[in-house]
């Protein structure tokens, strides 16, 4: 098959057109010739029935007076009928009391007659069947056999007309797409493959040639691209020395906001060792709850650090095993002898970092394990597939549960369900895992009932074993 890139724009555009209009009207086709079919079907099949129901009506006095020549004389009728081969009348027994045959046709005898009526079609062949009724009491059947070979000529002559008209539609579509279609010049095969250039760079600086600008429709668009470049260099230029500023703040957090905090740190644990007595019961518990908000501070300031940075980061994607994973997580966690972690099906390799992928079980496993409220705690891990690009991911306790209406809350950040000055619960937690999913194309949510446990579902993308991206 020859290649549509080896064409020239116009006739591949040409080409798109007629295809389209192709469908289009093979489309519209099909619908006409399906239609059509059914209508021709329904209107034989109607009729016949209609002719079958009329000759059973006139059967059924020689029926009743078992007048077998009578009977015979009226099936004799259906000789006017080309199509109809073969009838039968039977009685209410179902035993045969007459039957017709087509001149030249062969003998047939109809078996499993249904009781009510009904149609169908056999070896080109269709059936009617229809109780003979007397004062709403059946007295007999009348069955028909009908040739379908001029139904058949009928189909055969509204395909044939619709390919004709088909293969006109084409040509007329042909005629008007190169009446209409423009001249297009090298200009637009430059101005693309430059686009395209910078794209595959990611090389801002490039500019579409001068010689390409002009009044006419590519002109303004090669003028547009360039003011368009020019925006999205400056923008990159301004991006990249906010990222430096976020980056020197980061430092500044990690290292000068720190500092202070574990002087302060360092000074109540000295006067809650040498000055104890001195303090009384009080000052003890008003430094250890000095001690717990540094704590706290501390571990907001990292979980800042570490939600500002994330999304920003460009580690190379790659296979992550899932399975593998957890287990360390687990492992690394060493959860109490009460609470135990079950890995309910083989978790999968799936497309990301290693570390993303670890804070977000991490963060889900721990936060299962600290706000456990039952004397035995049971945490359980497994997926589904959702598509062939898609799994569904879950980590479930027996917790304490959530309320509705704080769905949504958790995963905010700064956003925590009850007061903790032990420093543990900084409401960071969910909102980096909500964001490193959202990163990487998924979605997270809760399902919870109060008493009764916490489920946190999150939807990844698939990656086979081995492959990196």
């Amino acid at each position: 098959m020859m290649k549509t890139s080896s064409l020239k724009i116009k006739t591949r555009l040409v080409l798109i057109q007629i295809t389209t209009a192709s469908i289009v009207l093979i489309f519209i086709s099909c619908f006409f010739i399906y239609n059509e079919i059914h209508l021709i079907k329904s209107y034989k099949t109607s009729n016949l029935v209609s002719i079958t129901k009329e000759t059973g009506m006139n059967c059924a006095s020689g029926i009743l007076f078992n007048d077998q020549k009578s009977v015979e004389l009226t099936l004799n009728y259906l000789k006017i009928q080309q199509d109809i081969v073969n009838a039968s009348v039977m009685d209410s027994t179902g035993k045969l009391f007459t039957s017709y045959t087509k001149k030249d046709g062969e003998q047939f005898i109809f078996s499993d007659i249904p009781k009510k009526e009904a149609t169908e079609i056999q070896d080109s062949y269709l059936f009617i069947y229809v109780p003979i009724m007397q004062e709403n009491e059946k007295i007999g059947t009348i069955c028909v056999r009908s040739e379908l070979w001029q139904l058949d000529k009928i189909v055969y002559a509204t395909i044939i007309d619709s390919i004709i008209i088909l293969i006109i539609g084409l040509i007329i579509a042909l005629l008007i797409s190169l009446k209409l279609q423009k001249s297009i010049s090298g200009s637009i095969l430059e101005l693309s493959s430059t686009m395209s250039h910078i794209i595959t760079s990611n090389d801002y600086s490039i500019r579409v040639p001068k010689s390409l600008e002009g009044k006419d429709e590519i002109g303004v668009l090669s003028a547009t691209s360039n003011a368009l470049l020019n925006t999205i260099e400056e923008s990159q230029k301004t991006l990249e020395l906010k990222v430096k500023d976020l980056d020197d703040f980061a430092y500044i957090a990690s290292h000068d906001l720190k500092a202070p905090l574990r002087g302060i740190s360092i000074m109540s644990g000295f006067l809650l060792k040498d000055y104890k007595d001195k303090l009384g019961s009080e000052g003890q518990e008003q430094l250890t709850l000095l001690s717990e908000q540094v704590i706290k501070m501390n571990n907001l300031i990292d979980g800042i650090l570490q939600y500002s940075r994330e999304g920003r980061k460009n580690d190379k994607k790659s296979s992550v095993d899932a399975n593998a994973l957890v287990q360390d997580i687990i492992l690394l966690l060493s959860p109490p002898d009460n609470v135990k972690i079950t890995i309910e099906n083989k978790l999968p390799v799936i497309i990301g970092n290693n570390t993303s992928v670890q804070q977000v079980f991490q963060n889900l496993i721990s936060n299962a394990i600290k706000h456990a409220d039952k004397p035995q705690v049971e945490i359980k891990i497994g997926c589904v597939k959702k598509d062939s690009k898609l799994w569904q991911f879950y980590v479930s306790d027996n917790g304490p549960g959530i309320e509705e209406k704080y769905f949504t809350k958790i995963f905010q950040l700064f956003q925590t369900l009850k007061s903790n000055n032990s420093g543990e619960n900084t409401g960071v937690g969910l909102s980096i895992v909500k964001k490193i999913i959202e990163n990487y194309g998924g979605k997270v949510w809760v399902e919870s009932k109060v008493g009764e446990g916490t489920t946190f579902y999150f939807t990844w993308e698939y990656s086979e074993m081995g492959k990196d991206y």
